[in-house]
């Protein structure tokens, strides 16, 4: 009986372990990482050509393994693309800041970064963004075009304001396209401009300001006659 036993075990053993090294198989096979972004371009609009400008990028891993994010390569030195992890489990996102340097160019740009990772579906995946570098505004006079910080302390409350002309001679609204960083917050005074009317929009520290340098922005759509994009940038320094 005990022979017949270990005979039997044997025997269902090996018919079951390649069943379980085939369902393994099927398992792998079907657990993979997929690439999902919250866009796949963007357009600054007016920038100032002194001040470096800014937008975030969500990465989310939809698929059923970890998403390994390589490389992330631009055609051109003038864009840094910081990741907050290059590791993504399932079900969860990374950020990709994309930072553009507008100091070298003047006019319409346009650029293009490549993610590269282990997503089977593609090797690699293509963000691309525009900007209107040192241009006159037809619509609107910003006054400064970006805010400076300067030197903060991590818990230091300040406010800056950008002074908005609306040079367009019709009316004109503001529509916020992009806020800055959680620890600068915004107002307008108006969103509603006449012709020749002017506005400040106010940018104030929210604290705990984050340590080392810190670069955001404020994009806007003026909409009159026409439509036209701005990118304000915010900048400073944050130390202990």
């Amino acid at each position: 009986m005990r022979k017949a036993l270990i005979f039997f075990s044997l025997v269902t053993l090996f018919f079951f372990l390649p069943v379980l090294s085939f369902a393994q198989k099927i398992k792998k096979s079907n657990s993979s990482p997929r690439i999902e972004l919250s866009e796949k371009s963007w357009d600054f609009g007016h920038v100032p050509r002194e001040i470096k400008v800014s937008h975030i990028f969500l990465i989310k891993n939809s698929g059923t393994d970890t998403l390994v994010i390589s490389r992330v390569r631009s055609d051109c030195g003038c864009t840094h693309t910081p990741l907050s992890k290059s590791r993504v489990p399932p079900n969860q996102t990374a950020e990709l800041e994309l930072i553009f340097n507008p100091l070298k160019f003047r006019g319409q740009i346009s650029k293009a970064v490549s993610i590269v990772c282990n997503d089977t579906s593609g090797s690699s995946t293509d963000i691309a963004f525009t900007a209107q570098v040192g241009l006159e505004n037809p619509m609107v006079k910003l006054n400064p075009q970006g805010i400076l910080f300067g030197e903060l302390t991590p818990a230091q409350k300040l406010t800056k304001n950008v002074r908005v002309r609306n040079t367009s001679g019709t009316a004109i609204s503001i529509s916020v396209v992009q806020n800055p960083r959680d620890f600068i917050v915004c107002q307008i005074e108006k969103t509603e401009l006449s012709a020749d009317e002017s506005a400040d929009i106010y940018f104030h520290t929210n604290p705990p300001l984050p340590t080392g340098l810190f670069r955001t922005s404020l994009t806007l759509d003026f909409i009159g006659s026409d439509k036209i994009r701005c990118t304000i940038p915010v900048q400073g320094t944050v130390t202990r």
